[in-house]
């Protein structure tokens, strides 16, 4: 399972106490993904969303448990907000297998 984590002033410095216990990965949100559980603003991806990969185009997105693309199996966790107006942000990621 990845932990992905993004943010604007730090999107190239891994979290110093994550990366002693993890591999730390760059990780490529897909544009499409979304998070309902964000109202109104579905787009901005919060914290604590659970991540799939859709296996074709190897992007991450939202978990899908009924899912067929690979985004069935959980991949990881979003530490920091994303906002996916510009399209897909590339975010850091820690690697927990």
């Amino acid at each position: 399972m990845a932990v992905a984590m993004v943010s604007e002033d730090r999107a190239n410095q891994p979290n110093f106490l994550l990366s002693q216990y993890f591999k730390v990965l760059k990780v490529t949100i897909d544009a499409t993904a979304t998070d309902s559980r964000n109202t109104g603003q579905t787009y901005i991806l919060s914290p604590g969303l659970a991540l799939g990969i859709i296996t074709a185009q190897s992007t991450y997105t939202g978990y899908d448990p009924n899912g067929s693309d690979g985004t069935e199996t959980a991949m990881g966790v979003l530490l920091n907000e994303v906002d996916l107006k510009n399209g897909d942000p590339t975010a850091t990621a820690v690697d927990t297998e």
